[in-house]
């Protein structure tokens, strides 16, 4: 009849603990449910991107493959003018690149 007692006393102490472990098991899942949601989004984000960028890529081919566009003609534009940039800045120093001092 003691042990009965004391197990009905300690009773609403353990309640107490299962609710509260209870409210956060509910609180992560939730968590975790939006956390994934997320991540989905982000991956659709990037699948949506990513075959817009093979779109144009397969179109652009296919601009090059009928003749309309000359292959590389943009990375060859931008080179040269990263080049005469280049020679610009070593014709202002002299022809010497200067060096950062740290």
């Amino acid at each position: 009849a003691d042990e009965l007692d004391a197990l009905h006393a300690s009773l609403p102490k353990l309640y107490a603990q299962y609710l509260e472990k209870h409210r956060n098991l509910a609180f992560l899942e939730a968590s975790l449910a939006a956390r994934r949601a997320d991540e989905e989004a982000a991956a659709a984000k990037r699948d949506d991107a990513l075959r817009a960028m093979r779109g144009r890529l397969r179109e652009e081919e296919m601009r090059v493959l009928r003749g309309e566009e000359n292959v590389g003609d943009d990375f060859e534009d931008e080179f040269d003018d990263e080049l005469e940039e280049e020679d610009d800045r070593r014709e202002k120093d002299g022809g010497f690149v200067k060096k950062k001092k740290g």
